[in-house]
């Protein structure tokens, strides 16, 4: 219990608190707390204003609900290599869903995603990242134009 209060704390202590609304002229909203990035050149997310998009192609084929088509996965149920070539680079998935446009919308749209695409394709879960480089499938999300970008582990 102890070691559950000291994280509950620390993370606390890092995470910031951005108001949801359903309009920028909306009264009220709700809080969501989040710890922003401190990666070297990410600029700060304070005050922004953009459309949210839930875009992720592992929840957008049933995920976690129902498992991936057998034809992505390998016989000991990892990606396969073409499957990874779709779900990892995001102009390829977002082009099959028709969300290429909403990357962009109202001058760039704020992306809320599950962190299935950080787990199989950045890290890479027994299979190495995409293409060898962990921040590639990152790169192709930023190539698409958001204002920012929120990943939700679970």
């Amino acid at each position: 219990m102890k070691n559950i209060v000291s994280l509950c704390v620390i993370i606390l202590g890092v995470s910031e608190g951005a108001l949801i609304k359903t309009s920028p002229s909306a009264a009220t909203g709700a809080t969501m707390w989040l710890a922003k990035g401190k990666c070297p050149g990410q600029l700060d997310p304070s005050g922004i204003v953009a459309p949210i998009l839930l875009a992720d192609p592992f929840l957008f084929m049933g995920m976690p609900s129902k498992p991936l088509d057998p034809k992505y996965l390998t016989e000991d149920k990892m990606l396969t290599e073409p499957a990874r070539n779709f779900f990892c680079n995001v102009s390829v998935w977002a082009a099959q869903f028709k969300l290429t446009k909403a990357f962009t919308i109202a001058g760039g749209a704020w992306v809320f995603q599950s962190s299935l695409p950080w787990n199989l394709c950045g890290q890479g879960f027994r299979t190495g990242p995409w293409k060898g480089e962990r921040s590639l499938y990152m790169k192709t999300m930023e190539a698409m134009g958001p204002k920012g970008i929120t990943l939700f582990f679970w």
